[in-house]
């Protein structure tokens, strides 16, 4: 067997098989260099923050991932890539007004809400790191269908500590789907 020391004697050895069992096994949802999506691109030149080149075709794979029926999808990439950008831009094309939760990392919050607001400035952007972030929630329930998109973003450990966890009481109705049925079977 063959001594490899670095990962480009690696790739030089295996990549070439590498490649051809990902393209075996692997669909192919976005092929940048013959996938053409005006409407998209149309959709993303109107943004007030602009997607690089790179950051629009991710946007694109997303976008059509979902609408395949893939019920969630990762954007990984380095620090400082645009992720956040290529998320809110995902949830635009998605829905032209979409209501959209946010999960982030705590420090990530205000970020989050400001590039919102620098890439749609008419977009409703609502901070749920607040105590009443449960009600506010509950609220969207009944509410009618956006007028414009909406952002509701809310820190990880918020998300976690925020809720009220209640065990059922025997032979209570199971009504509020904010109660949990732990335990029942």
């Amino acid at each position: 067997m063959q001594q490899i020391h670095s990962l480009k004697e690696f790739l030089d050895s295996y990549g070439p098989s590498l490649a051809n069992r990902v393209n075996d096994e692997l669909e192919v949802i976005h092929d940048p260099l013959n996938d053409e999506h005006r409407d998209m691109d149309q959709i993303l030149n109107g943004l007030n923050k602009k997607p690089f080149a790179v950051q629009k075709e991710v946007i694109k794979a997303v976008v059509k991932s979902f609408k395949t029926g893939n019920r969630s999808v990762y954007i990984t990439a380095e620090m400082g890539s645009g992720k956040t950008l290529m998320g809110i831009a995902s949830a635009l094309l998605l829905r032209k007004r979409p209501r959209v939760l946010v999960m982030c990392p705590p420090h990530q919050v205000r970020k989050w809400i400001k590039e919102i607001k620098e890439t749609v400035p008419s977009a409703k952007v609502i901070n749920l790191n607040g105590r009443h972030c449960i009600s506010m929630l509950q609220g969207l329930r009944s509410a009618s269908t956006p007028i414009r998109a909406e952002f509701y973003v809310i820190g990880k450990e918020r998300a976690k500590t925020t809720f009220q966890w209640r065990p059922p009481q025997p032979g209570q109705a199971l009504s509020d789907p904010f109660l949990t049925t732990a335990g029942l079977h």
